[in-house]
């Protein structure tokens, strides 16, 4: 990897690449960690409001199937 000249600091360079290497590696994975629990925590703050709205959207999407649903919507 690093062998251009006389290769005198291969070992070391290998070493301090290889070292660089994992810890961004592990600074990556905290940062999606933090990420996702943020992701997370957000939704949990809404998640009843949420349901509704989809419970609503569902509702109004299938408006048109009242009538076949219930023939006599009086005696519901």
């Amino acid at each position: 990897m690093f062998v251009y000249g006389d290769a005198s600091q291969n070992a070391i360079l290998g070493i301090l690449y290889y070292t660089g290497i994992f810890i961004f590696m592990i600074h990556l994975m905290n940062m999606l960690i933090a990420i996702m629990g943020n992701t997370y925590t957000v939704r949990n703050e809404v998640i009843e409001e949420l349901k509704y709205k989809d419970h609503l959207r569902f509702v109004l999407d299938n408006w048109f199937l009242l009538p076949y649903a219930f023939k006599d919507i009086t005696k519901v």
